[in-house]
């Protein structure tokens, strides 16, 4: 499941792997993916898809989004913003095709 995008590579620079353990996701606990039904739009990057629920995710997609895109060190005002818009326009999904 891709948590966001549009991350710009100076962030992570010559060590992405140094860069992502320094944001604070949460816990595998917190964390749970539910997989609904396998879905299509007429949408490139949505032709074939597994729906995911937004709740058991929003945590991490929201600390990856704040401090991979908005700037923020902790899910602020911007990311709020982005998620709002993320549920209603694209939602979290697995993509198969």
């Amino acid at each position: 499941m891709t948590l966001t995008s549009e991350i710009a590579p100076s962030l992570y620079g010559t060590d992405p792997q140094r860069w992502l353990d320094g944001i604070p996701f949460p816990s595998g606990r917190e964390v749970r993916v539910r997989f609904g039904g396998v879905a299509s739009q007429d949408v490139f990057y949505r032709r074939c898809f597994v729906r995911v629920g937004v709740e058991g995710v929003r945590g991490v997609v929201a600390i990856a989004r704040a401090r991979g895109v908005s700037g923020e060190e902790e899910v602020g005002g911007r990311t709020g913003e982005w998620l709002e818009w993320w549920v209603e326009s694209y939602g979290p999904h697995v993509s198969l095709m």
